[in-house]
């Protein structure tokens, strides 16, 4: 089924779990996978090391590598984007709970700016 949204033809959708361990799926109208990638993420170095000596690593999550993936296969006007609408679970840490929100708004973020505002949704996860 194609969707119009304004002068563009809706041909794609691209669901994402925007958890680190999450990832992005980008299928046609037919219904065909195009992409499917886990969630891009980078490590940093902290500065200081654990307890341990270890090194400590914070991570964020690389957007290039998402524009690059998806939207080298698929034009952003033809696509709607699904979200997983995330929430903190009990017994999370407040750290993970924080980065798991951060990938969220970064995710919405950057997909509202590629593709048209209108065309990104948001659904909860079943329970």
């Amino acid at each position: 089924m194609l969707i119009y949204s304004g002068s563009f033809m809706i041909k794609n959708s691209i669901g994402v779990d925007p958890g680190n361990d999450g990832g992005i799926t980008v299928v046609d109208s037919a219904g065909k996978l195009l992409v499917c990638i886990p969630m891009p993420i980078q490590k940093f170095a902290k500065q200081k090391k654990t307890k341990k000596g270890n090194v400590s690593y914070r991570t964020e999550l690389d957007v290039e590598a998402i524009r690059d993936k998806i939207f080298g296969i698929v034009l952003p006007e033809t696509c709607k984007v699904t979200v997983e609408n995330v929430s903190s679970h009990s017994g999370e840490g407040v750290t993970s709970a924080f980065t798991f929100g951060k990938n969220f708004g970064v995710v919405i973020g950057f997909f509202k700016a590629y593709v048209m505002t209108k065309n990104v949704f948001m659904v909860y996860p079943q329970s």
